[in-house]
């Protein structure tokens, strides 16, 4: 037994599945043959492994436990009968801090037998189950979980029999077996339980198949945790068509969900706490029905209540039919389909996926192998919300030869552990463990530093290079004595590509910044650490690595501060400030600079109160708009107003306006419409605002906003589709992040907040966003600051939000994407009447709806691409017709769909050209 890195295959991973950090990779070799089935990540902090070891005399159970650095720290042999043969199925890590594995083992006789035996997590022998060890006849247990009750519950057959144990955890003792037999003689049929899982309600649920005398039906049955009977589920009826659960799940919407191959096509099925059928949902590969089959191994019920499927479809190629490909399908709890991906390796022939896990951020991803002139182990990552392949290791092992990826696991931190086995040169296997970084790609909170300091984001903006940059501050030192300006670049996925750090020994901010014509950034802010006194309005010029060019400081004795900075049209950039010279509470001061930096003029506004800056833009004409606040005394007290002002590129005030002075009223952020108006966003009367201005200020419409959560806007953004993007500090009392869209004219569209979740490390406690802006490929990204749990304001972070778009800039594999689609329930594809057929120009495709849909038609090629699709609008209940004009496309055979609602019809057309 040996740990062994090979540095061939290390170069070999090198070239093959780039762009993504491997962590480690471990070897278990023998001098058997080892094959790795199974992997769990105990709370312990460990990572076990059940796998089989074996030569020409025997056959052994081997489980192996590896710290999170890779080192080995035991392995546990289950010694079966000399020369005969034993499997495992799974492995599973209790709530007890026990393993429970589970398989068969072949007895003296050479029947298999069902095996369920425990081990301690330092790897000691607890006890060992055998179901009926001297019976003349096979028996086999193929899923196992601890009950948390003081049961260990599996699931298997025997004697051609639906079996269900329940096994005593602390000795190893039966204390109740369920089984039945189907409808005819085992020796013509047989039943089976291929999975078992405990739901939240205490009861068992086993999925698998009855086979009466003509076809497999899908099971489901209920039991309680003392073994009483509650029901059994038949699909879809008994002696009716051919279908098979392969794995089962306890929703926490108190529903049961399984993978399951109904007809010939994967998918999911969901019934009730009672047993009752509410839906199942079915997808079809593009390929004629392969000679192996259709088929699905592994169900997920995902942290974002949704599930997900793997397993393998009918692939690509119409005339081979042993073409099969990776298939995983993403499934809503209302039973319709999210997405459906499929991977056809570079052989396309045998593709298949086996296991699939989710990770912190909600991505999924798949231990699959591709098998054809050579066999390749693969590890797909997908994100979770459009099913994109977000990276494909492709992994060749050393003898070049087969090497398969058959279970994957994932720790609390989001790193992936894979298992399976590649060939040696030998024709041996090997057992192997990889720990890999995936691509931390979704909707979701990104830490960009470690929680301990102070820190907050400030200002975001998307580069031209298609990546994102963040300018705020965040604390130096544990004591928070220190802090330092930060400018921080990631890559679309959220992922830091450089830190820079900016400042002196003592308080440094940056609160916005600009990308200037040499792709350099330009912060302002303040420094406590050099000046003439409190704070000076601070510019740190960098080139376009964040690398600091120069710098500049400008103030009195007093506080100077730059609050929001915009690009003038000369190639200078114009900067709106705070200053507290003159009343020492603090006036608006905006400074006009060149591109080197160099002050050309200040100008001083406010009242006699204190003042805040909001926002400032450069408008149309080459001047400027700002909002902010202004500060008015009263006898007792003061209040603010929302406060406009209007400058030419001089600097000259062209106008400036005061909105609502009875309260504590302020102006976040104000931007210009394609008309020469401007809509301004801010808070009033302890609730959002915006409102609409035209060129000259005057007030031409208000709202008031959707929710009853005190705070305002704090920035507004325009998207691509002329709608605008607004974000809040904060959403009241609920502290999270709160991001909106809002349409020109100030109607609501939809609004999202984030906080923490206990499913998502990655999320802090307490959110607040202070700039959200979109994204040219969709979505936007949003920054601002997290606390955890219990922290105080001494303990942040900056924090990046991302919600939707494109998802990644990493190259696509090949064959990778399909946009195949998809139906679902209980409906099945029916004949298109299509005509004329060979068809030239045009095309008519008749159909008879059961009930009334919007009606979208989808074309695709015979290798399952997308070359068509779109809405053909609303149809009636009853016979329809419409055409489709295909004289864009080239001659051949094409398939076409049409899609309303869950009724599908399909045929195909011959295009003559």
């Amino acid at each position: 037994m040996k740990n062994v890195v090979s540095l061939w295959i290390i170069l070999l991973l090198g070239l093959i599945a780039y762009s993504q950090d491997h962590k480690w990779y471990f070897n278990y070799n023998t001098g058997k043959s080892e094959i790795g089935h199974d992997i769990v990540c105990g709370d312990d902090g460990f990572v076990y492994v059940a796998g089989v070891e074996y030569n020409d005399l025997d056959h052994d159970i081997v489980v192996i436990a590896l710290d999170k650095a890779g080192t080995r720290q035991w392995v546990y042999v289950y010694e079966g009968q000399q020369d005969k043969a034993m499997e495992v199925s799974e492995i599973h890590y209790g709530t007890d801090g026990n393993l429970y594995i589970c398989g068969f083992s072949e007895n003296v006789e050479g029947n298999d037998k069902y095996l369920v035996f425990s081990l301690t997590s330092e790897g000691s022998f607890r006890w060992e189950y055998i179901y009926d060890n001297t019976g003349d006849y096979a028996s086999k247990a193929y899923s196992v979980e601890y009950g948390g009750n003081g049961l260990v519950y599996a699931a298997g057959e025997a004697n051609y029999d639906f079996l269900v144990t329940a096994i005593n955890s602390t000795t190893g003792v039966q204390e109740w077996i369920y089984w039945f037999d189907g409808a005819c003689p085992y020796s013509l049929c047989d039943d089976m339980a291929s999975a078992i899982t405990v739901g939240s309600d205490g009861n068992v649920y086993a999925a698998g198949y009855s086979l009466n005398s003509n076809e497999k039906q899908l099971v489901i049955i209920s039991l309680t945790a003392l073994g009483g009977f509650n029901w059994k589920y038949l699909h879809p009826a008994f002696n009716v068509g051919y279908s098979v659960a392969t794995d089962v799940v306890f929703g926490n919407d108190g529903r049961i969900y399984a993978s399951c191959v109904i007809g010939s096509d994967i998918g999911a099925i969901c019934l009730n706490a009672a047993g009752e059928f509410q839906w199942n949902c079915n997808i079809d590969g593009p390929g004629p029905e392969p000679v192996f089959g259709e088929t699905c191994y592994e169900m997920l019920y995902g942290i974002d209540d949704n599930i997900y499927v793997v397993g393998r479809a009918a692939g690509r190629d119409a005339q081979v039919d042993t073409d099969l490909d990776v298939a995983v399908m993403k499934v809503n709890r209302q039973g319709t389909a999210e997405w459906f991906y499929r991977y056809e390796g570079l052989y396309g022939t045998f593709d298949m996926g086996f296991s699939i896990v989710q990770t912190p951020d909600t991505n999924v991803h798949v231990a699959a192998y591709s098998c054809g002139l050579l066999a390749e182990a693969n590890m797909i990552s997908l994100h979770h919300k459009t099913g994109r392949d977000l990276w494909v290791m492709r992994y060749i092992g050393p003898a070049i030869d087969m090497d398969v990826a058959y279970a994957i696991t994932a720790d609390e931190e989001g790193y992936l552990y894979l298992t399976g086995y590649d060939y040696k040169a030998n024709r041996l296997h090997d057992i192997y463990v990889w720990k890999l970084d995936p691509p931390r790609n979704s909707d979701g909170y990104y830490n960009l530093e470690g929680y301990g300091t102070a820190g907050c984001g400030y200002a975001v903006m998307e580069t031209p290079d298609k990546n994102i940059v963040i300018a705020g501050y965040q604390g130096s030192s544990g004591t928070n004595s220190t802090f330092d300006m930060r400018l921080i670049k990631t890559d679309i996925n959220g992922d830091t590509l450089w830190t820079r750090s900016y400042g002196g020994n003592q308080e440094d901010r940056a609160f916005d910044f600009v990308q200037c014509p040499d792709q350099g950034f330009l912060l302002t802010g303040f420094t406590k650490s050099s000046g003439n006194g409190g704070k000076d309005l601070y510019l740190i010029k960098t080139d376009q690595n964040g690398n600091k060019e120069w710098e500049k400081t400008y103030g009195y004795e007093t506080d100077e501060e730059g609050i929001s900075i915009t690009e003038a049209t000369d190639g200078g950039c114009f900067i709106a400030g705070k200053t507290t010279k003159y009343d020492g509470s603090g006036d608006l001061w905006f400074m006009k600079i060149n591109a080197q930096g160099d002050s050309l003029w200040t100008r001083r506004y406010g009242g006699n109160r204190r003042d805040e800056v909001g926002e400032v833009h450069t408008t149309a004409d080459g001047g400027y708009i700002f909002a902010g606040t202004k500060g008015n005394a009263l006898s007792v007290g003061y209040i603010t107003n929302m406060y406009v002002i209007r400058f030419d590129q001089n600097g000259d005030t062209l106008w400036t306006k005061e909105y609502f002075t009875d309260y504590w009223d302020t102006g976040g952020d104000i931007i210009e419409q394609d008309d020469g108006s401007f809509l301004l966003a801010g808070y009033y009367m302890n609730s959002e605002y915006l409102a609409k201005l035209d060129a000259g200020g005057t007030l031409l419409w208000e709202k008031m906003p959707h929710t009853n959560q005190n705070g305002g806007f704090s920035s507004i953004a325009r998207n691509a589709d002329g709608n605008y993007l607004l974000s809040r500090n904060g959403f009241g009392s609920q502290e999270m992040i709160y991001v909106a869209v809002y349409d020109p004219d100030g109607n609501f569209i939809s609004a999202d907040t984030a906080a923490w979740s206990p499913g998502n490390v990655y999320m802090p406690t307490r959110g607040y966003v202070f700039d959200a802006q979109p994204l040219t490929g969709g979505g936007y990204v949003a920054v601002g600051e997290g606390r955890i749990s219990g922290g105080s304001g001494l303990n942040a972070n900056i924090i990046l939000y991302r919600k939707g778009g494109e998802l990644t800039k990493l190259p696509l594999p090949p064959l990778g994407i399909d946009d195949f689609p998809f139906y679902g329930k209980k409906d099945t594809p029916r004949p298109l009447q299509i005509s004329p057929n060979p068809a030239n120009d045009i095309a008519f495709f008749d159909f008879e709806l059961n009930s009334s849909a919007d009606v979208t038609v989808c074309v695709t090629d015979l290798q399952g691409r997308t070359v068509y699709q779109a809405n053909h609008g609303f149809c009636q209940a009853g016979n329809n017709r419409i055409f489709w004009e295909p004289g864009f496309l080239a001659g051949g055979m094409y398939i076409c769909r049409v899609i309303a609602g869950n009724q599908l019809f399909s045929g195909k057309i011959v295009l003559q050209k």
